[in-house]
């Protein structure tokens, strides 16, 4: 298999991914959505209406009670309380799928990031020369083959990719290949906002650092805030992902002229419609239309 197959596949296959992890999420929070309809119309259908503005009245001499103060509810006022905290439980339950997707797609970019870089240095190892480093030759002589040499120093080289930030990895891909993903690629700046707010998610509770503010260059006010995260922030950066996918994958081609056409051992015959199903790998085949 060609290297510029190896590298599209690789493409395809983690815009697949994200394509799948927004089916999920689609599908997912218009269950929850439509949960939350059902419930709120059930509470403001007229069997429930005067049951709930009671329980809204006894839940609002509780909170002005005491601490200690308990109150009886009848079977009635139960049964409210208890559709009432399903509602109220699908508010928590959305945010934290919208937050746990946006980290899962940030994941899916990394994972391409490591996967594409390591598949086109250990195929072109030529561009792991650098004169700054060495090895030994007792760490030389611990790998049986020169391919093994290779796989090595291309997963030390991009292992570190994951410890850089996205500012840091566009140096890594200027420095290597000639691409400034700042003056090429147009969606940077909101590829830029999709990472940080991962971040910010995993690592500060949602809320936005002062990291975030320098990164981003937004206005300081903001610290620890909490910026709004819906359908429409994750659909676009679901298609920010793809289309740096597809620019990476593009501009790789290009610099590298690499051959993308799939060989077909056999012409089609004359009356032959059918999708071509064409093996890429040991356990992957895709249609070629």
């Amino acid at each position: 298999m060609s290297l510029g197959v190896k590298l599209k596949s690789i493409s395809e296959y983690y815009q697949q991914q994200i394509t799948l992890v927004m089916d999920v999420l689609f599908s997912t929070y218009y269950i929850l959505k439509n949960e939350y309809i059902k419930i709120r119309d059930l509470l403001s259908s007229k069997d429930y209406q005067k049951r709930y503005t009671e329980y809204i009245k006894i839940i609002d001499q509780l909170e002005k009670s005491a601490d200690g103060t308990g109150i009886y509810l009848s079977e009635q006022h139960q049964d409210v309380l208890e559709k009432h905290r399903e509602m109220r439980m699908n508010i928590p339950k959305s945010e934290h799928l919208m937050n746990m997707t946006l980290v899962y797609l940030m994941a899916l970019f990394e994972g391409f990031n490591k996967k594409f870089f390591l598949t086109l240095l250990m195929n072109k190892p030529e561009q792991m020369k650098n004169r700054k480093k060495t090895i030994n030759y007792e760490k030389l002589l611990e790998f049986d083959s020169l391919k093994d040499l290779h796989k090595s120093l291309a997963e030390k080289i991009t292992n570190e990719l994951g410890y850089r930030d996205i500012d840091n990895f566009n140096n890594f891909l200027l420095e290597r290949y000639k691409i400034d993903l700042k003056r090429e690629f147009k969606k940077w700046e909101t590829l830029k906002d999709n990472y940080y707010r991962r971040n910010i998610i995993v690592h500060n509770n949602g809320r936005i650092s002062e990291l975030c503010i320098k990164k981003l260059n937004i206005s300081p006010d903001l610290l620890n805030s909490k910026p709004i995260m819906n359908i429409d922030y994750l659909t676009e950066a679901s298609n920010n992902i793809k289309t740096y996918m597809y620019f990476i994958f593009t501009a790789i081609k290009e610099k590298f002229k690499l051959n993308t056409s799939v060989r077909r051992f056999a012409p089609f015959p004359l009356n032959f419609d059918k999708p071509m199903v064409v093996k890429r790998g040991k356990d992957e085949i895709y249609k070629d239309d």
